[in-house]
């Protein structure tokens, strides 16, 4: 009835097909994930963004962040900077005030060692229970008219 007419004959096959690259099928949609790292994120993150892919949370760079099985830490965005003491403005170091500026415009009363300002000040001792209308008192052998007026 009809001619049959021969099938073709497939070729042999001579190489072994290799598999895929894992390359990641886009950018992940999760920022935290070139923040972070994978390791905070659900379990299936990776092999949805890496065919195939796991977290490899037991190997982290330096700042902590592991990453999927077929991506390097350099896909990663920078680690964050940690601030350090030349980040932030520096101050002028507190000096202790003058005492004789302290004297006077508080007097000798309220001081730490008040007893041993006055000798160092006029070889006296503080008359810390006398005050004048500001509440200051003097070294013995002074006047409240040598203090800063209140």
């Amino acid at each position: 009835p009809c001619p049959q007419t021969p099938s073709p004959t497939p070729s042999p096959i001579t190489s072994v097909p290799s598999p895929s690259p894992m390359v990641p099928t886009s950018p992940p949609v999760n920022g935290s994930y070139l923040n972070d790292g994978c390791s905070g994120l659900p379990s299936n993150f990776c092999a949805s963004y890496i065919s195939g892919s796991y977290c490899k949370d037991w190997s982290s760079d330096g700042c902590g962040r592991s990453i999927c099985h077929g991506d390097n830490h350099d896909m990663l965005n920078p680690c964050p900077q940690t601030p350090s003491s030349t980040d932030y403005p520096t101050r002028a170091p507190i000096l202790s005030p003058d005492p004789n500026l302290v004297y006077a415009n508080e007097g000798c009363a309220n001081m730490a060692d008040r007893d041993e300002f006055c000798y160092e000040y006029n070889r006296g001792y503080c008359k810390h229970w006398q005050s004048d209308g500001c509440g200051r008192s003097v070294c013995k052998g002074d006047s409240h008219s040598s203090l800063n007026p209140c």
